[in-house]
């Protein structure tokens, strides 16, 4: 089982069928934009491949050193793709497989901009660093966009530039739609609801998204299904975003599977003190962003 992204299995799963029914309803050549490219880059553009779907897909990336170690290998591999490389000293290098007529093209711009930690008040001088092409690129393409995914740097920023750049029946999908102060974005999409565990999706049309959102009741499973293993359990990339119930033969946690985790053993992670404090955390975001999802649908009925 591949792995679909970096997040968890109930979000990658709408994220996927979101993209199903974005290619159902507009027929014609998709253009997807990204921020914040990962393993979902190259699954989804696999999946829309597999569909027969004509599609652009343009990641955008902020680190060079990230994207070189994480994702060129696959972006390279992908038949048809382009890069264009923004160096610190203005130099830019570009490569490219893709073919005029071709109908579907992976494309990343990436700025060397280094491992920001924009939404850490101990790297504050982070947030001072120039990304405005970064953030605006996508307007210089000239086309408007299907699918905006935003999960990277300056994320307020995306959702606003999003805005502007939808198509009519376009969607905006950010990940981590639990912090607060992405929630500011919200405004300026017409029509908007919270998704999921940690996704929020929004749209310059009236809709209540019924017809790209699906019953989120079928993926349950992804819930109420947790795997027991002992502390040697080596942990593979198709099980990021899944929960474990871990045993060292005393006791017994709780732990969630992230990328980091990929090519461990449980038994190297840090204490299970640690793990288990690390997921109750998680479960406290998540029931208070369940709790939200409720209150937008009952908003006369629930006290925030």
């Amino acid at each position: 089982m591949e792995a679909k992204a970096w997040m968890s299995a109930v979000d990658a799963d709408i994220l996927e069928e979101v993209l199903r029914a974005q290619a159902a309803r507009l027929k014609g050549s998709l253009n997807i934009v990204e921020w914040g490219g990962g393993i979902s880059t190259i699954y989804f553009c696999r999946f829309l491949l597999r569909l027969g779907v004509q599609f652009t897909w343009t990641v955008l990336e902020s680190d060079l050193g990230y994207f070189s170690s994480q994702l060129y290998a696959d972006v390279t591999a992908f038949p048809s793709y382009e890069i264009v490389v923004h160096h610190r000293n203005g130099r830019i290098e570009r490569r490219s497989s893709h073919e005029p007529g071709c109908s579907m093209l992976l494309r990343a711009v990436v700025w060397d901009k280094g491992n920001l930690k924009c939404e850490s008040a101990s790297y504050a001088s982070d947030r001072l660093v120039d990304l405005d092409r970064y953030v605006d690129f996508p307007e210089e393409l000239g086309r408007p966009v299907d699918v905006a995914i935003v999960d990277g740097r300056k994320r307020r920023r995306c959702m606003l530039a999003a805005a502007k750049l939808m198509s009519p029946a376009g969607v905006t999908l950010l990940h981590d739609a639990w912090r607060d102060y992405y929630h500011c974005a919200f405004s300026a999409f017409r029509s908007g609801r919270r998704v999921g565990e940690e996704l929020w999706i929004g749209s310059q049309q009236n809709t209540d998204f019924s017809q790209i959102v699906p019953d989120e009741s079928r993926f349950a499973r992804h819930r109420g299904i947790i795997e027991r293993v002992g502390v040697d359990h080596l942990v593979q990339p198709a099980q990021v975003g899944r929960t474990f119930a871990v045993s060292n033969g005393e006791e017994r946690i709780m732990v969630l599977v992230t990328p980091g985790m990929v090519g461990l053993r449980f038994r190297d992670l840090p204490p299970f003190s640690h793990r288990l404090w690390m997921f109750a955390r998680l479960c406290a975001r998540r029931l208070k962003y369940a709790a939200a999802k409720v209150r937008d649908r009952f908003p006369n009925h629930l006290p925030a």
